[in-house]
């Protein structure tokens, strides 16, 4: 019915917090199969786990929140093969600019 509506992407987000269980690659599977347009997925998502749910053609849009918010320049820290700056939970959205916009950009 999705593919019939032409949405534009589906979005999935992968449950988030400490433990949690891996999505199964048979429900990947299984969604792509099913529906043939874009598909987001999001959750503590790495670089590597994001490049092998591309590779396997089970997504095609991934999210980076929390670790994009670390890292203000996340795209070049992935293509270069940067260190990332870990996430200050405890500052995370806290309602200051401390833990939100004070993270700095890789040196050269």
């Amino acid at each position: 019915m999705l593919n019939e509506l032409g949405i534009g992407y589906l979005s999935i987000a992968e449950a988030d917090w400490d433990n949690a269980p891996e999505l199964p690659e048979s429900f990947r599977k299984a969604l792509r199969e099913t529906f043939t347009r874009p598909i987001m997925y999001s959750g503590c998502y790495t670089q590597e786990k994001a490049e092998r749910v591309l590779a396997d053609g089970h997504g095609d849009l991934f999210g980076f929140g929390r670790t994009f918010i670390a890292n203000p320049d996340l795209p070049k820290r992935f293509e270069q093969g940067l260190p990332l700056n870990p996430v200050d939970y405890a500052t995370l959205y806290g309602g200051g600019e401390t833990g939100y916009v004070d993270y700095p950009f890789a040196t050269p």
